[in-house]
């Protein structure tokens, strides 16, 4: 802003409202066209607001702290911004509503500006008003100013408004006012300033909350971000590396012994406590000031199950290692430059870590946590490696890692007993999941994410990456999204040993490319069931096996494999298939699937390929539809010759092989209101139909190409009534069946 030539501070980004009509007479009475504007249409002209509240300074850098006893000096920033205002602004007010705990007596003015003006208000004022002359300038207007304080609802304000000096009623013309629209001359920004103190015996921990109103002409008001200080009667250790300057032993507030130390060539550590030395407490804050690739921050506790604490950790440059293994961090930890590696126990209650750059492009930093809750990071440098052994997400705010990309990242749970309620208890961990990635580059083998291992289970994850997915391990994934180029291996194995793991899969895919080898997704392994999941994907699936598979859609160029196999081990998952497959292309063998197999029955399922289809194996098939070559509009199976698109598209080989079936069960159906349509069929095997469809043909279909062998061979037999036959019939053979066709069209 306007703080003697120096450079301006940064307005915050404010979401924009919907624009106003500038208050004036002339825009209200009379149609002012824009030179853009269509003919004959009344311009919209607005000034536009967005803004910053800047509260006191902490009791050390970059916190919130202040002393119940401190000057609390606070700045409102406003501008009439160069994006989105058309017309200067003739009035502005301000509102400041004060909080409970200030003292309003102490209330003072301190200074005013806009544009090259800068008004210090004399020491001691409550209220002030002046009048600025604008015509030496060249603008022909005045500019009253009013400010003070209400006492009744205890509220701050500042009127700045634009007078006609002939009239000294407001300017008639809307594109006249004291605050231009602004530019990099800085003649469109203003502030305002005053400082207060809190009232008189505030007990430690107070809260006290200030935001601003600002008002532009006729436009909405805009509020601007909320400035909190806490009160802190507070005692500051500082260490000095080297000797007993960068060591000091405290004890905290469950009476165990902690030494921090600092060690490197130089830079300092200020630790900020709110008991007095010699007295029980825990640290509120660390701030490391001038440290930097060389500095190494250590917090150790004495005793096998000592653990303890620590606010905010903020480092004003870069450091080699923070080593905290028994220290729970409950604040942010917050570096300026870069770290290489930190090392923390429990990370909770909805803070952030934030790393900056490093100098060298190829320097990654290492995080190792125990339990983690509501926790995001953000780093500007690669992530070599997070470890933890849970990381859960309970609040409505997702927890978030962002960062270029991330090598490895392990969620390994913990084996022990009981909840580890107690402190130093270490109770079992499932090693759940539950954040999201968005990661905004990839390494030099093109990986965003390289590995993901989690013991339990991933839970709605949103995961954005800009590169490439190696290999990912989980238990199980519930829910959530993966978004990449491509993905190497997902492997989800379920967990015998825990309870509720049974190796499920319910995230949907959006893979936009593909690897040298045509693939976006190479493997997808699942134990239990593919829940509903909708995987979309650029190029070609390699294989995918699972248990079961119930609804959902896989889009594809092609795919190698489809085995559904079930799983003998776990109850309910006996092999069934139900899932839409549209696969678009082909590979270079002119197949689209090379093989499907399917250990249960294949249940109002649809698989549509543009090319030809391998292998098709089946226990048993149910209301389901196999489409190869066909057009888009066919619907079940083919009906006239042109619904075959791709004349060279073929099913190879179909088997129905029946399942194992209870004693009792009744007469056992494998193959009910199916259909298998492509331009030429191969080798069919089909078992224990059921014939009466009630009326509706179904049965299998192909294309008239002149050679009668469009459909090779069909084999049928019923291990029921002893029924079999062969297709085409033999000369004097009759073929017909109630609702099954075989036809040529």
């Amino acid at each position: 802003m306007i703080k003697d030539g120096h450079t301006s501070r940064p307005l915050a980004t404010m979401e924009p409202l919907e624009p106003r009509l500038l208050l004036s007479a002339t825009l209200q009475t009379s149609s002012i066209v824009d030179a853009q504007s269509p003919v004959g249409s009344p311009a919209i002209l607005t000034s536009w607001d967005p803004n910053e509240k800047v509260g006191p300074d902490g009791i050390l850098p970059g916190l919130d702290y202040v002393a119940p006893d401190a000057e609390l000096s606070y700045t409102i920033y406003f501008e009439n911004d160069p994006v989105l205002a058309t017309a200067p602004a003739q009035v502005v007010n301000i509102t400041d509503p004060l909080d409970a705990d200030l003292d309003l007596s102490t209330f003072e003015l301190t200074e005013l500006a806009f544009g090259s003006h800068v008004i210090a208000v004399p020491s001691g004022l409550d209220y002030y008003t002046t009048t600025v002359d604008l015509r030496p300038e060249g603008t022909d207007l005045l500019v009253e100013i009013e400010a003070g304080l209400d006492v009744p609802t205890a509220t701050a304000y500042w009127n700045f408004v634009s007078l006609d000096p002939d009239t000294l009623a407001p300017p008639v013309d809307p594109l006249i006012g004291f605050l231009p629209v602004n530019d990099e001359t800085h003649r469109g920004e203003g502030h305002v300033s005053y400082i207060i103190y809190p009232t008189a015996g505030l007990p430690d921990g107070t809260e006290i909350r200030n935001f601003a109103s600002i008002v532009f002409d006729a436009n909405d008001p805009m509020v601007t971000n909320e400035v909190v200080n806490t009160t802190l009667t507070a005692y500051v250790h500082t260490l000095t590396p080297g000797g007993v300057t960068g060591r000091w032993t405290f004890t905290d507030s469950d009476g165990d012994r902690v030494t921090v130390a600092l060690t490197g060539p130089s830079g300092s550590a200020d630790i900020l406590r709110g008991v007095a030395p010699g007295e029980q407490g825990d640290i509120i804050a660390i701030v490391l000031n001038g440290t930097d690739t060389r500095n190494n921050l250590t917090i150790r506790t004495r005793g096998k199950k000592a653990q303890t604490t620590v606010g905010d950790i903020i480092v004003q440059g870069s450091v080699r290692t923070i080593m905290a293994r028994t220290t729970d961090l409950l604040g942010d930890l917050t570096v300026d430059g870069s770290m290489a590696r930190l090392i923390l126990s429990d990370v909770a209650d909805g803070h952030t870590i934030t790393i900056g750059p490093a100098d060298n492009p190829r320097a990654g930093v290492i995080m190792i946590f125990d339990k983690v809750a509501e926790l995001s990071i953000y780093s500007e440098m690669p992530i070599k490696a997070i470890t933890a052994s849970e990381w859960l997400d309970r609040d409505a705010t997702p927890d978030l890692i962002e960062a270029p990309w991330v090598r490895k990242l392990t969620i390994k749970g913990r084996k022990g007993k009981g909840q580890g309620k107690g402190k130093g208890q270490a109770g079992a961990l499932t090693g759940d999941f539950e954040a999201d990635l968005n990661l905004t580059d990839a390494n030099n083998r093109g990986y965003s994410l390289t590995k993901l291992q989690v013991a339990g289970k991933i839970i709605e994850s949103q995961m954005t990456l800009a590169g490439a997915a190696g290999t990912i391990l989980a238990g199980q994934w519930d829910g959530g999204l993966l978004d990449a180029l491509w993905v190497k291996n997902i492997i989800i194995k379920g967990n015998r040993k825990k309870t509720g793991i049974v190796g499920d899969f319910s995230a949907d895919m959006n893979l936009t490319g593909q690897n040298r080898r045509g693939l976006s997704l190479n493997k997808l392994q699942v134990a239990g069931t593919i829940v509903d999941s909708e995987i979309t994907l650029a190029g070609g699936a390699g294989k995918i096996m699972a248990g079961q598979w119930d609804g959902g859609l896989l889009e594809a160029l092609w795919a190698k494999n489809i085995i559904i196999k079930g799983n003998k081990k776990k109850a309910g998952i006996v092999g069934d298939f139900s899932a839409e497959v549209n696969l678009t292309g082909q590979n270079r063998r002119g197949l689209s699937l090379n093989k499907l197999q399917v250990a249960g029955t294949a249940r109002d399922s649809t698989v549509r390929t543009a090319g030809s289809m391998g292998t098709i194996l089946l226990g048993a098939v149910e209301e389901s539809d196999f489409l190869a070559g066909c057009s888009d509009t066919t619907d079940r199976h083919a009906e006239l010759p042109e619904d075959f698109e791709n004349l060279a598209a073929s099913i190879r080989t179909v088997r129905i092989k029946g399942l194992r079936m209870p004693r009792g069960h009744g007469l056992p159906r494998f193959m009910i209101d199916s259909n298998f349509s492509a331009a030429s069929i191969g080798t069919v095997k089909l078992l224990n139909m059921e014939f009466d469809n009630g009326g509706e043909p179904f049965g299998l279909f192909a294309a008239d190409q002149g050679t009668g062998t469009e459909i090779k061979a069909v084999n049928y037999r019923d291990t029921e009534t002893g029924l079999r036959w062969h297709w085409p019939p033999a000369p004097g053979e009759s073929f017909s069946y109630p609702d099954f066709v075989i036809e040529v069209l």
